[in-house]
């Protein structure tokens, strides 16, 4: 199965489950480099808390014990570990986090600008694209009478499509 290799749900997690993931890559046959891992802060604060993982970075780190996710990427090996708060403990009994590992060309995600604004309704749009990541935001400006001024609204216009499933894998704690 995906998981035989990672943690179940209800468990903190390892340094072992997240080599798991990179070994679920590697049997999936995802070419190495550019791999990364998203897991959740409660996860990084249980990695960190586990003593052999602590001695760990001590060593590597010249005895600069740093609590920065970022050193388990290179121990793990993947190009880079997150830690992300938009990764959330889901409710439930276990308590389930699905932290994610990728490699770079898994999946796609796609911006574009939104359409400007009929002529006459006293509103003008600007689409700003950032040329390094790609990010499209668009910024409406337009005066609201019902709040008596001028309101700005932000806004991203999206899609990802997975390019190959076999490039991603769930780490579950």
């Amino acid at each position: 199965s995906l998981h035989d290799a990672l943690p179940i749900y209800g468990t903190d997690a390892t340094l072992k489950g997240l080599t798991g993931a990179w070994k679920q890559l590697t049997d999936q046959k995802a070419p190495p480099g550019d791999r990364y891992a998203a897991i959740s802060t409660k996860d990084v604060v249980s990695m960190l808390d586990d003593s052999k993982v602590a001695a760990l970075l001590a060593y590597s780190r010249g005895n600069q014990l740093a609590s920065d996710p970022n050193n388990f990427g290179p121990m793990a090996g993947f190009t880079e570990v997150l830690a992300s708060q938009l990764i959330v403990v889901g409710a439930g009994t276990p308590l389930q986090t699905n932290n994610v590992a990728w490699r770079r060309d898994a999946a796609l995600i796609a911006f574009r600008g939104m359409p400007e604004p009929p002529p006459g309704l006293g509103a003008t749009r600007a689409n700003i694209l950032d040329p390094v990541s790609g990010i499209v935001i668009s910024v409406l400006m337009g005066y609201d009478i019902r709040l008596g001024g001028v309101q700005v609204t932000y806004e991203l216009l999206y899609g990802v499509k997975t390019l190959q499933a076999a490039k991603i894998t769930l780490f579950r704690t």
